[in-house]
């Protein structure tokens, strides 16, 4: 999958990653790249509704926060942006200048 967000072909990457039943931190983090590349808002919320579901562990995993806020910021979901980085465990940590450019905006 990852080949293919390289590859600037995300839309497979979410083909592939709505095919599998149970997907792992890493195959999240996948799906979640491809999604801030695509830029659909509502493809954003529907992944984060499935990671809410099946990833209980999101909320303490910093790579899996910071790429769903550079993932809202990338498809300009600003409000959601501001609640997952307000609910973060590392909120020193997630600024990077990428995340900064949004909350400029």
């Amino acid at each position: 999958m990852k080949g293919y967000n390289i590859a600037q072909k995300p839309l497979i990457t979410l083909k592939i990653f709505d095919e599998i039943s149970q997907p792992d931190s890493i195959s999240y983090l996948i799906g979640i790249n491809a999604a801030a590349q695509v830029g659909m808002q509502r493809r954003a919320r529907c992944l984060y509704k499935r990671i809410q579901q099946n990833l209980r562990s999101y909320e303490t995993n910093l790579r899996i926060m910071s790429a769903l806020i550079d993932m809202f910021g990338k498809v300009n979901y600003l409000f959601q942006l501001v609640v997952l980085f307000n609910r973060s465990r590392f909120p020193s940590l997630l600024i990077s200048n990428e995340q900064k450019k949004f909350f400029i905006q």
